[in-house]
């Protein structure tokens, strides 16, 4: 969950508009209602393990208790609103879980298929699984983003700007900067860099203007 936060508070700085104190607040906000949301998932998880453990035979906890827990708990904390946050977290949740069931799918144990694969099959199905995974998602991504950007989530949309837009402009400019770096220091020694400092400085300021 961490990592799911961290990655709101990125895109926040790198790709929200406003002043540095907008986006501290947004931080902020985001941060607050990311610990909620898990704070009252926590307490309705488990009141209803609880629950269940009490109703149940014996007094043990069954195999599906945790499985029902969640469902309850996913619908009453992510389920009934749909914010930035809680749609960051409900994702980053399904990312993980289909992880995990694609390694599951190849063990014998929970798959009885698998049992079917030999050994040295299994470990080439492992090898080649997340390079082929890796490379539909991005495939995917960026046809979407390519045809029906507005399918795509707000915040990835403005990555994709980034790296389809922005980013080969930027590589752009420094390899004129460069260039122009190389061009005046063979020409005027020592005083090359101060004068890329100065041109640079100069074509900011035009730019914004």
């Amino acid at each position: 969950m961490a990592l799911s936060m961290e990655f709101k508070i990125r895109m926040i700085f790198l790709f929200r508009s406003g002043s540095l104190r907008e986006k501290a607040r947004l931080v902020l906000k985001a941060t607050r209602q990311h610990a909620r949301n898990l704070a009252t998932f926590a307490v309705v998880y488990k009141s209803s393990m609880l629950g269940l453990r009490y109703l149940g035979q014996g007094g043990k906890e069954g195999q599906y208790d945790s499985f029902f827990a969640g469902l309850l708990g996913g619908y009453v904390v992510f389920g009934r609103s749909r914010s930035s946050v809680t749609q960051q977290i409900v994702i980053y949740v399904f990312a993980r879980v289909v992880l995990a069931l694609a390694r599951l799918s190849i063990e014998p144990n929970p798959n009885p298929l698998a049992a079917f694969l030999s050994p040295s099959s299994r470990n080439k199905v492992k090898a080649h699984a997340w390079p082929a995974f890796a490379s539909l998602s991005w495939a995917f991504v960026m046809y979407l983003f390519r045809w029906h950007p507005e399918a795509i989530q707000s915040s990835l949309r403005s990555s994709m700007t980034y790296i389809d837009i922005v980013a080969p402009q930027q590589i752009m400019l420094d390899i004129r900067a460069a260039t122009f770096a190389a061009m005046f220091d063979s020409l005027t020694g020592n005083l090359g860099p101060f004068l890329i400092l100065s041109l640079t400085l100069v074509f900011d300021y035009n730019r914004s203007l």
